[in-house]
C-alpha cells in the first residue's frame, strides 16, 4: 500500500541475512577513489569531498577488488577479509535502519534530508542540482549518510523479480541488469525510497550513479584431511 510503489517491489517477502557485515558510513569519494584507481572519471569534479560518479558497475566493482588488495598489503585487513558492493538486501536493510516507513526518516523526504530533485514541494529552495559532498545531511538511525538521493549506489545484485518464497541471501542466477539503489540528486522523492530498485547494464554509468562499500569476512577454507 506503500504511495508510488513499483510492481518490482512486490511481494513484500522475508529477506533472510546469513553473515554480518559492516557498511561504510559514507558514501565513496573522489579522492579515495583516485587515490586506489588513479582515475577521476567524476562529471562532477567540485572538490575531493564529493562522492565519485559517473563510474559503471565493472569499474566500482574494481574499485572494492583495488582496495582490498591496498588494505591486505597495508595489513588493514586480515586476508579472511574483503571490500565488495553490498547485495541488494544489505542495502536495504541497512538504509532501513528498522523502520518500516518509506524512508528512513518517516513518510516524507524532504529537501533538509537529503540531496534529492522535488520542484513539487515546499523544500524545492534546497534543489542544489548536483551532487553535494558527502555528509552534508543528518544520518539514519544507525549512523550512515547519504542512503536516500546526493548519488545512488551500485549494489552487487543482478536485477531479478522477487519470489514469494522466503531467501537466504538469495545468490541469483546470472542476468542481464544490476540493481541500484537509493535515487540520486536528480531523481524525485519517489525514487529514493528505502524499497524503490532500479536496474541498470553493468556498462552504464551517470553522474547520478556511485558507490558505497561494504566490508565482509570469507567463509573459512576446509580443514585438511589425512
Amino acid at each position: 500500500t506503500e504511495k508510488d510503489r513499483d510492481t518490482d517491489e512486490s511481494p513484500r517477502k522475508l529477506r533472510i541475512i546469513s553473515k554480518g557485515f559492516w557498511l561504510s558510513s559514507r558514501e565513496v569519494s573522489q579522492s579515495l577513489y583516485s587515490m586506489i584507481t588513479n582515475e577521476k572519471p567524476s562529471k562532477y569534479g567540485l572538490n575531493s569531498q564529493f562522492p565519485v560518479e559517473n563510474l559503471n558497475w565493472l569499474e566500482a566493482t574494481d574499485f572494492c577488488n583495488k582496495l582490498t588488495d591496498r588494505a591486505r598489503t597495508l595489513k588493514v585487513i586480515s586476508d579472511r577479509y574483503f571490500f565488495s558492493l553490498p547485495t541488494e538486501a544489505e542495502w536495504e536493510y541497512a538504509c532501513r535502519a528498522g523502520a518500516q516507513t518509506p524512508y528512513s526518516f518517516g513518510e516524507t523526504l524532504s529537501g533538509n534530508q537529503a540531496n534529492f530533485k522535488d520542484t513539487q514541494r515546499p523544500e524545492r529552495t534546497n534543489f542544489i542540482n548536483s551532487p553535494s559532498p558527502i555528509g552534508s545531511y543528518l544520518p539514519n538511525k544507525w549512523g550512515l549518510f547519504d542512503m536516500h538521493g546526493n548519488v545512488a549506489e551500485w549494489t552487487s545484485s543482478w536485477y531479478h523479480g522477487y519470489s514469494v518464497a522466503p531467501q537466504v541471501d538469495s545468490p541469483f542466477a546470472k542476468g542481464s541488469n544490476r540493481v541500484v539503489r537509493g535515487g540520486a540528486w536528480n531523481n524525485f522523492s519517489k525514487f529514493c525510497r528505502s524499497a524503490y530498485r532500479n536496474k541498470f547494464l553493468p556498462s552504464f554509468r551517470s553522474s547520478g550513479v556511485g558507490l558505497r562499500i561494504s566490508l565482509k569476512k570469507s567463509d573459512p577454507l576446509p580443514a585438511k584431511t589425512e
